[in-house]
């Protein structure tokens, strides 16, 4: 057999890497059966087994609750934009619809702790592969916290200048709202945990669904609130009092829990 044909391999023939080549000829080495070394894989903060898992339980439980998810969105619509003169006496919430709006909440939470743990890497503020569960999950607790001192504003403010009927109507909007920013935000959510390279963009989408649903919830307020052209100047304090100033307040109180963590690492 020829050759040229043979299927023997030599050690001219075996790759290399510049290290090697710079090696002195009075220095024999073996190092041509180690190959090209290859290049490490950045790993991510979506590499977090106990993250990972969290958000895949929450998933399983909110597949196990469908059917109650079926009810609950029965009355999305008329909920988040729709408004009613009298109330309706089959819309009384039950345990399981409670329990399964209560699981979506909570997923929201993770999601908005997901996001804000990624701004905060992108910014630069924290680093990636410092305490990446216990942030992501102190986030999540304030966005919970922020959603409870919301629906507790709401129904005060309702009850001092509207009905009991405007009231719930308003708190149904509401919860209809942060049900549908629940199911927007999952999926930025998800691509900015595995795919850190796509952050930047998630990050504008997932502003782009919350300024959308703000925006579907201020107009349901402003179809209660507004009466006459006299209202709208208090509903012109109720976007600055409720809508602005929390979130600059929410955003600065972030930003000094992550430095303080950051720095304690």
């Amino acid at each position: 057999m020829n050759n040229e044909f043979s299927l023997h391999c030599t050690e001219a023939d075996a790759p290399f890497s510049i290290a090697e080549s710079r090696l002195t000829p009075s220095k024999p080495t073996s190092t041509f059966m180690l190959g090209i070394d290859g290049t490490p894989r950045p790993v991510g903060y979506g590499e977090n087994s106990w993250l990972s898992t969290i958000i895949v339980a929450m998933l399983v439980v909110i597949a196990l609750n469908f059917s109650h998810c079926r009810q609950l969105f029965k009355n999305f619509r008329q909920n988040l934009i729709g408004m009613r003169q009298r109330a309706n006496v089959f819309d009384n919430r039950t345990t399981n619809e409670t329990r399964t709006l209560c699981i979506i909440i909570v997923l929201l939470c993770l999601s908005e702790g997901i996001l804000l743990f990624s701004a905060a890497v992108s910014a630069g503020i924290v680093m990636e592969q410092t305490r990446v569960l216990g942030m992501t999950m102190l986030l999540g607790v304030c966005a919970l916290g922020y959603y409870l001192w919301q629906l507790a504003v709401y129904r005060a403010v309702g009850y001092a200048f509207a009905d009991h009927d405007a009231t719930r109507q308003w708190a149904a909007g509401f919860n209809a709202s942060q049900t549908l920013l629940s199911m927007l935000l999952l999926v930025p959510a998800l691509v900015a945990l595995f795919y850190p390279g796509m952050t930047e963009i998630m990050l504008i989408l997932a502003a782009c669904c919350y300024i959308l649903t703000r925006i579907l919830f201020i107009c349901k307020g402003f179809r209660i609130f507004y009466t006459n052209f006299g209202s709208l100047l208090y509903f012109i304090l109720y976007l600055c009092a409720l809508e602005i100033t929390p979130l600059l307040i929410l955003r600065r109180l972030s930003l000094s829990v992550l430095r303080l963590l950051e720095f304690t690492a």
